[in-house]
């Protein structure tokens, strides 16, 4: 005999992951997503390692050059208008935005699974081996930010 489980899933729109100073906070249900796709522009997978320090502005000589790249990549992470976790999409069509400044498509790749980017995950250089390009589904104001930025 089991118990009943406790576990109770729900959706409550995008509208929480917004917190933009100055602006009115939408209500949860009406919050919008888009897509946003970062790629290495003029690269196909696999990257070798000094091609991947290079778009990173990293002579591939340097002593410690991997660990200063995974820094450059935690760095520009921190600075990105995304919020903490996105989903990855399979999108191949035009979504408002796309970025392909190295460092930020780097930072986006390495921190991606299939299924999701988190802010938070630690780099995984690996995965230019199999691609170079992404797609995240945010909040329409991570977009606006982010257009602002570029």
């Amino acid at each position: 005999m089991s118990a009943p489980p406790r576990s109770k899933v729900s959706y409550i729109g995008l509208g929480n992951l917004v917190a933009a100073p100055d602006v009115t906070r939408v209500s949860d249900r009406t919050a919008c997503a888009a897509m946003v796709t970062f790629r290495l522009a003029g690269v196909r997978p696999p990257v070798s390692r000094k091609r991947l320090l290079t778009l990173a502005g990293i002579d591939p000589r340097q002593r410690g050059a991997e660990k200063m790249l995974i820094s450059r990549i935690e760095a520009r992470t921190r600075e990105l208008a995304l919020p903490d976790g996105a989903a990855v999409t399979e999108g191949t069509g035009a979504g408002p935005l796309t970025l392909t400044d190295p460092l930020t498509v780097l930072s986006v790749l390495t921190k991606s699974s299939e299924a999701v980017w988190l802010k938070a995950k630690t780099p995984r250089l690996g995965v230019l081996l199999e691609r170079v390009r992404i797609s995240l589904i945010v909040p329409q104001v991570f977009i606006d930010r982010m257009q602002g930025e570029a």
